[in-house]
């Protein structure tokens, strides 16, 4: 009897040894196409979080105390460069979470929601596939220095995925050949660079994140006339109330799109193609 309660002891702290060398090390992103990205580059070596969660909006979302808590088991934190980041970071560096801001070493450019009076930077870098594939790029350094010993599976990842990113920006340049100059009304104006990268125009709807007043409406609605706009695109994250107002006096459909989206190529595709759809006449 003493003898199958020490293997009963012994397989019990095999078994536990074992579930504590399997725990995958936690890497916390802030948005969904980051987590998309590491998980490419990591394959199935960490596990990964997401500040941001699906249809949230990312500059006003608040994390509970709970799930905050739950952020410091992370190993490190691939953050964006957006404000709300703020409010957690000094919490999670206490926790001695590595953080990585990916908008770093770029240079932003300005949204202009409103006027020239109401400036703030831009940090939808990824919506670009050149930027992208150099914050790819990042990711695959910053999960290198933390978990060297994988360094080898980690530019494996980085590499197809850096193919991929190139092939992309070929196929979209391509394809939006044909709507060059076209300007684009959105709800929030997430495709700066974007639009940057393929000759294309953003003007939005919101104002300082904020649905527009009428005498803004009516300024809108002119000056998407002048630009020859002919599709409004809304965003899940933010209040479509403007942009429903606005194509209705346009008489031009409405189509969504989601910038946040996990799978970064689908979105991206997707985005395209509702422009070709619209402006390639």
């Amino acid at each position: 009897m003493k003898k199958m309660f020490l293997l009963f002891l012994f397989l019990l702290g095999s078994c536990a040894a074992s579930s504590k060398k399997n725990v995958k090390p936690i890497v916390l992103v802030t948005i969904p196409p980051y987590a998309y990205f590491v998980q490419q580059i990591a394959g199935d070596f960490a596990e990964v979080k997401i500040f941001v969660p699906p249809g949230a909006n990312p500059h006003i979302y608040e994390p509970t105390p709970r799930q905050v808590e739950g952020f410091t088991r992370s190993t490190l934190w691939l953050r964006y460069g957006d404000p709300i980041e703020l409010k957690i970071l000094p919490f999670l560096r206490e926790h001695q979470v590595k953080d990585i801001d990916l908008s770093e070493g770029f240079s932003l450019i300005c949204e202009h929601p409103c006027d020239h009076h109401h400036e703030g930077q831009d940090h939808h870098l990824w919506l670009d596939p050149v930027l992208a594939k150099e914050q790819a790029r990042k990711i695959a350094d910053a999960l290198s220095a933390a978990w060297p010993d994988h360094q080898s599976q980690f530019e494996a990842g980085f590499s197809a995925l850096s193919d991929r990113l190139t092939t992309l920006n070929q196929k979209l340049s391509s394809e939006l050949q044909s709507v060059k100059g076209s300007y684009l009304l959105l709800s929030h104006p997430a495709l700066g660079y974007y639009c940057h990268r393929y000759s294309l125009h953003q003007l939005s709807i919101e104002c300082e994140g904020k649905d527009p007043l009428p005498r803004q409406i009516a300024s809108i609605v002119q000056q998407a006339r002048l630009k020859h706009v002919k599709v409004v695109l809304t965003e899940p994250q933010y209040s479509t109330k403007g942009a429903t107002l606005v194509a209705e006096k346009l008489q031009i459909p409405t189509a969504n799109i989601d910038p946040y989206a996990f799978n970064y190529f689908d979105m991206l595709e997707q985005i395209t193609q509702i422009l070709i759809d619209h402006y390639d006449h």
